[in-house]
């Protein structure tokens, strides 16, 4: 089985960006969660300290929550992956496989030149 179309391997590329190098959560987000549970063993739950490293993460996830929901609904992977379109390759252009529905100009979503 030979390689996949560059095509393809931009299709995966492009949505493993966005899987896992996009920042999922906002860049000002600390270790709450690490405060919190040396707060809970350091000084138990009802202690007031505990309470105020509690709120602290409460905040703190509506805030990523609220960062993730923004990333969604701007629909940037979306937006990308409908502008890519299939390409066309130097053998659609000449001899018996000649392809007359595609444009005759190259673009940088027509795949590797």
């Amino acid at each position: 089985m030979g390689p996949p179309p560059n095509y393809i391997i931009t299709r995966k590329l492009i949505r493993h960006f966005f899987r896992k190098y996009l920042p999922q959560q906002p860049i000002t987000k600390g270790n709450e969660a690490q405060d919190l549970a040396q707060a809970i063993s350091k000084h138990g739950i009802d202690h007031p300290q505990t309470k105020i490293a509690l709120d602290r993460f409460d905040a703190s996830e509506t805030e990523s929550k609220k960062y993730r929901d923004k990333l969604e609904a701007m629909k940037i992977q979306q937006k990308v992956m409908s502008t890519l379109k299939t390409p066309f390759y130097h053998y659609h252009q000449k001899g018996r496989f000649r392809n007359d529905l595609f444009p005759k100009e190259w673009t940088i979503y027509h795949g590797v030149k």
